[in-house]
């Protein structure tokens, strides 16, 4: 990053944030260097789409607009455009012919 030297809490905020990167498959870690993996919602497959947004749903009923922001969220992206609605829309659908979710309207929730 440029510095000469990194304090402990920094380092902390630091590690915790690329922890999270990669848990969330935006970066991986390839020969000791850290590269991008995911910079736009069509990086992402329906399956790991799927698993963001049940992880991000827990067991309550969400408004389908409001889960699908939370996850767009959850994955790093600012706004849930058109692209990254479509996108987990799609992946809304498969998970509920899956059965792993269901839905009343306009609300859905995991099935667990």
């Amino acid at each position: 990053m440029g510095f000469d030297r990194l304090g402990p809490r920094i380092r902390k905020v630091i590690e915790g944030d690329l922890r999270a990167a990669a848990r969330r498959d935006v970066i991986y870690d390839g020969l000791s260097r850290l590269y991008l993996d995911s910079r736009t919602i069509h990086d992402y497959t329906r399956k790991q789409l799927k698993k963001y947004l049940l992880a991000v749903m827990g067991s309550t009923w969400w408004e389908q607009d409001d889960a699908i922001r939370a996850a767009a969220r959850y994955l790093g992206f600012r706004r849930a455009g058109p692209a990254i609605q479509r996108a987990f829309r799609s992946a809304i659908n498969g998970a509920i012919r899956q059965g792993r979710l269901e839905r009343d309207r306009r609300m859905i929730r995991a099935v667990r």
